[in-house]
C-alpha cells in the first residue's frame, strides 16, 4: 500500500485511508482527457449557439455545450431531477428562448414511447417542450435537431472518435469544473473493456456514465466534420499546436 501512496494517490486514499473518492479504472474510456489542461472556467458567449446533448436512461441527462471559433466549451448538466418537461423549461429559464438550441445524443430517443409516456418520442416530446408558446416559445426555426443520430452505433468507435478530438483540440477544449462535476466524474470513472468498447454493465451496476455518455454523443456528432478532416490529413493529436 506504501507504492500506492506515491505512485497513486486516489487508491491510497480509498483503499489506504479508507475515505470517499473515484477510483480510476486501469483501461480508462477517455485516454485523452487531461485535467490540469481540460478542467477549468468556462465562458457563456450569449452570440453563439447552445449546443444540448441528451441522454435518456435512468435519469434524464441534458449536457450544454458551446463548439465556436475551433473550440469547445462545456458549461454544465442538467441531470435527473425532473421530466423532460421539468429539465427543458430549466434549460430556456437559464438561456433563453430568443436563442438558437441544437440538440444531438441517444438515437434511442427517436423511439416511440422509449423513455416517454404517450406515442412521442422524447425528441419529439423536446421539440414540443421547446417551441410550444405555452411552454419554452422558442421559434421552431431555432431549435435544431438535425445532428440527432438514427443509431447509436458501436461504442469502441465512440471511444476512438472521442479520443481523437480530444487530442485535436488540446486545451480548446475546457470543461467547465463546477458545472459539470457529474461530467468529470463520469471521465474519471467509465472503463473500457480490452476489446476497447465501453464496460456498460460496470456504468449499470454503480448507475453512472449518463453524462459520460452525453459527452461521446456531444463529440462525436457536434464535430463529425471535424473528425473527417482528421482521418483525411491525418491530423491525429495535435495537442501542441493547440496549446
Amino acid at each position: 500500500m506504501e507504492w500506492y501512496r506515491t505512485n497513486n494517490p486516489e487508491h491510497y486514499r480509498v483503499y489506504g485511508l479508507g475515505k470517499w473518492g473515484i477510483l480510476r479504472p486501469d483501461r480508462p474510456f477517455f485516454t485523452a482527457i487531461k485535467p490540469t489542461v481540460n478542467y477549468g472556467l468556462t465562458v457563456f458567449n450569449p452570440l453563439m449557439p447552445i449546443c444540448v446533448s441528451c441522454d435518456f436512461n435512468v435519469d434524464n441527462t441534458f449536457l450544454i455545450s458551446q463548439h465556436y471559433d475551433d473550440r469547445i466549451e462545456y458549461h454544465e448538466v442538467f441531470h435527473g431531477g425532473g421530466d423532460l418537461r421539468e429539465l427543458c423549461l430549466k434549460i430556456i429559464e437559464k438561456y433563453g428562448s430568443r436563442r438558437e438550441y441544437r440538440f444531438t445524443g441517444d438515437a434511442s430517443g427517436n423511439n416511440e414511447s422509449a423513455y416517454t409516456t404517450g406515442t412521442q418520442s422524447a425528441y419529439q416530446l423536446i421539440q414540443y417542450y421547446f417551441t410550444d408558446p405555452e411552454h419554452g416559445n422558442v421559434d421552431k426555426d431555432l431549435v435544431d435537431f438535425s445532428a440527432v443520430p438514427t443509431s447509436n452505433g458501436e461504442t469502441a468507435e465512440s471511444r476512438i472518435i472521442a479520443n481523437a478530438l480530444i487530442s485535436y483540440f488540446g486545451k480548446r477544449i475546457v470543461i467547465n469544473r463546477e458545472g459539470c462535476g457529474l461530467l468529470i466524474d463520469d471521465i474519471d470513472r467509465m472503463e473500457a473493456k480490452s476489446n476497447g468498447s465501453l464496460n456498460k454493465l460496470l456504468c449499470e451496476k454503480h448507475n453512472y456514465g449518463h453524462v459520460g455518455d452525453a459527452f461521446r454523443y456531444d463529440l462525436k456528432h457536434f464535430e463529425a466534420d471535424t473528425y473527417r478532416d482528421i482521418v483525411k490529413n491525418g491530423s491525429f493529436g495535435r495537442v501542441s499546436e493547440a496549446a
